[in-house]
Order: C-alpha cells, then sequence, then structure tokens
C-alpha cells in the first residue's frame, strides 16, 4: 500500500510506493488534496502489481508509441 504525506503544512502531497523492482520510490502528487494523491498512490501500487506479474511488458513499454 503506497504511503500518502506532506513534507510541508501547505505543499503538494507525496507518495511513497514500491516498484516492480521491489524498490521503494518517492514522487509528488503534484497535488494538495490528500484523496487524489491516495487515489494516485493506489493506482501507482496497481501498475506495479501488473509489471511485477508480466501483465504489462516493460520492454514494450520502454519503446513507447
Amino acid at each position: 500500500m503506497a504511503s500518502v504525506f506532506r513534507r510541508e503544512v501547505k505543499a503538494s502531497y507525496y507518495i511513497h510506493y514500491t516498484d516492480h523492482f521491489g524498490k521503494r520510490r518517492s514522487v509528488s502528487a503534484k497535488t494538495t488534496d490528500k484523496a487524489s494523491a491516495t487515489r494516485i498512490g493506489n493506482k501507482l501500487e496497481a501498475d506495479a502489481a501488473l509489471r511485477r506479474e508480466n501483465v504489462i511488458d516493460t520492454r514494450l513499454e520502454a519503446i513507447g508509441p
């Protein structure tokens, strides 16, 4: 589960999540709404899980559209 927090009082939320390699990542949600930041964090976790299970092919994703 991704964790959502602020570093400063009126700043954007940050998200800590585990990527498909098992490494902890920290990204800015670029929003001041906690509910939106939580949804973004859940999406990042879900996408990482799909990559771990090879549902999303990372080689094809690296090529781009």
